[in-house]
């Protein structure tokens, strides 16, 4: 109960794109919703341990997609400044002489 509870969590805390990918994970697994204004409510309790399995492995699949992706923008700005701290001594010098 306590790591359904965590799942509907992490859910809870992801953007509206992740939401719409879980949400087809759950209607191709059939599994009964209810939607209204407020939004969409599904009953944890009676999904099946497939279904939540899906889920989970779509949620750590984006958390690692997401680790990925701030690695590579760390490595970017090193890059970046390491180019361009070489490129400003660079141009410094050549306009001295």
């Amino acid at each position: 109960m306590q790591k359904l509870t965590e799942l509907k969590k992490k859910i809870e805390s992801m953007d509206k794109e992740h939401h719409v990918k879980i949400l087809e994970i759950i209607q191709d697994n059939k599994i009964t919703y209810s939607e209204n204004k407020n939004g969409i409510f599904i009953n944890l309790n009676n999904m099946k341990p497939d279904v939540i399995e899906k889920i989970k492995d779509y949620i750590n699949y984006t958390n690692c997609q997401e680790t990925n992706l701030q690695n590579m923008e760390t490595k970017k700005k090193e890059l970046e400044k390491q180019f361009f701290k070489d490129n400003k001594e660079k141009t410094a010098s050549i306009s001295n002489v």
